[in-house]
């Protein structure tokens, strides 16, 4: 508590309780009332002032109607969300028992909306497949089709993961007004990142959300520092650092580079303090993240200088942008997966640009930064669209004519040598990469953007709710760009 920590105990608890029960119990008689359960069904406990009583007296904690009683209709519901769910079910004994008859309900427009979203999902599962052709597979034949209504396939044939692909009931918008902004939005000089881009490799649906939608998750404010906070400190260290030794680099962590890491982080920090709109944390817990972030960042230099001079690198540039305040993007051009040839235009920032092999000779490779506290991105993200920012990097650097591109490198902070924490890509083995990116635009102008996440992606609660994406699949094998567009 005295460094000001916002730690608790029962006895803190008792004091608030006994405070708020004499605010409002001054009365001759006092009605105590309490929720056994919020909204969705969570057990809510009373508060500690409640004196003992019968809990045979208090409604279920649960919402779950059918398992407190033998119908949902035996029981009064006693909140909005009791009555919904109850219509509900009803609506689902009529379903399922084949009744057609007709009852009254006090959310007509909500229901109605249900039964959209139950008959949608019947539709995405392919459960309805044999008698309704919703989406036809891409690549799938108008003949093979018409076979298919002729004979409907049986439920074993069915097995395909529909939810997999981009249909109406998974991310494809079909709409002509839509479309035409998609186009007007997203036309051929559209800026990109790489960052947008594999935001859309890993999951198309969070590109929908946030670049196509704009919308944003409210956050509440956390009490320690962010990862992203501690990741921009760090980068903005290393940036100063490099930048002010760029042109007499010292071959070890000597008492001159102690000194400049010093000045520029106290610089970094001191900005970043003084930026009323940044939330740095609760003072005590981020001053040791402060700490924490000059001790990781002059450790890895304590690595990389030695191992950078053992291996003949010096950096040549560091924050190396283009596209940005009226500068020239990159225009990247090849062949999309189809064989088909692609454009787009790049924009993006470098972490640094090394020289290996000679001041004005040998060849360039491209480093990026990683500060989180998992391991990098998996490397077969390469193969499946979900990690494209080195390849773009390298072949962004061949276009902007600095030199011979060898390879593009991650590099972690928090672990500097351990093997997990670098990797790199040959510029040779990049291509496969940039054809998947050159896909991507003609995918978003089509509408394209089923909830489905790349294998590597590798993250289990991704997706933003069952009620907003309905999905959560996952490819387990190839990539989202399998099937051509037509």
């Amino acid at each position: 508590r005295e460094l000001g920590l916002p730690l608790t105990d029962r006895a803190e608890a008792m004091r608030r309780e006994r405070t708020l029960w004499r605010s409002v119990a001054r009365g001759d008689r006092v009605t105590i009332t309490y929720r056994t359960t919020d909204a969705n069904g969570v057990p809510r406990l009373p508060s500690l002032m409640v004196p003992e009583h019968d809990p045979a007296l208090e409604l279920p904690r649960t919402l779950d109607l059918e398992a407190t009683e033998a119908t949902a209709a035996d029981r009064a519901p006693v909140s909005p969300a009791q009555q919904q769910r109850a219509d509900v079910l009803r609506l689902k004994k009529v379903r399922c028992g084949g009744d057609r008859g007709q009852f009254l309900t006090a959310y007509p427009e909500l229901l109605s909306r249900g039964v959209l979203g139950a008959f949608a999902d019947e539709l995405r599962s392919g459960g309805l497949d044999p008698f309704v052709r919703v989406e036809r597979d891409l690549g799938h034949s108008a003949e093979e089709d018409e076979r298919e209504v002729q004979d409907p396939p049986s439920v074993s044939e069915i097995e395909r993961p529909i939810s997999l692909r981009p249909t109406a009931w998974n991310g494809k918008l079909r709409d002509p007004v839509v479309m035409a902004e998609l186009e007007r939005k997203f036309e051929p000089e559209y800026l990109w990142s790489s960052s947008q881009l594999e935001k859309y490799g890993k999951r198309p649906f969070d590109f929908l959300l946030e670049r196509v939608l704009q919308l944003e998750k409210l956050e509440e404010a956390e009490e320690d520092t962010s990862a992203l906070t501690f990741g921009s400190v760090a980068h903005g260290i290393l940036e100063g650092f490099y930048a002010a030794l760029l042109d007499d680099l010292p071959s070890d962590f000597d008492e001159r580079a102690a000194a400049t890491l010093e000045r520029v982080a106290d610089r970094v920090i001191a900005e970043l303090e003084s930026d009323r709109d940044q939330w740095l944390g609760l003072e005590p817990l981020w001053a040791v993240t402060r700490d924490d972030v000059r001790d990781r960042v002059r450790a890895y230099l304590e690595w990389e200088l030695p191992y950078a001079c053992k291996k003949g690198e010096r950096p040549i540039a560091v924050e190396l942008q283009f596209g940005f305040e009226g500068g020239p993007a990159v225009a990247i051009e090849g062949v999309d997966v189809s064989g088909r040839p692609a454009r787009l235009l790049l924009r993006g920032r470098i972490d640094r640009v090394d020289r290996c092999g000679g001041e004005q000779g040998g060849v360039l490779r491209v480093l990026d930064y990683k500060s989180g506290f998992g391991s990098l991105p998996l490397k077969k993200g390469y193969k499946d669209g979900s990690l494209l920012q080195t390849a773009l990097y390298m072949k962004a650097i061949e276009v902007l004519g600095l030199g011979s591109v060898d390879s593009g490198r991650y590099r972690g902070i928090r672990k500097p040598g351990a093997p997990a924490n670098k990797y790199e890509i040959k510029l040779s083995e990049a291509e496969p990469a940039l054809r998947l990116a050159l896909s991507i635009p003609a995918r978003v102008r089509a509408g394209l953007f089923e909830a489905v996440q790349a294998e590597s992606a590798a993250i289990t609660d991704w997706q933003p709710g069952r009620d907003v994406t309905r999905n959560a699949s996952a490819l387990v094998d190839g990539t989202r760009f399998d099937r051509l567009l037509e």
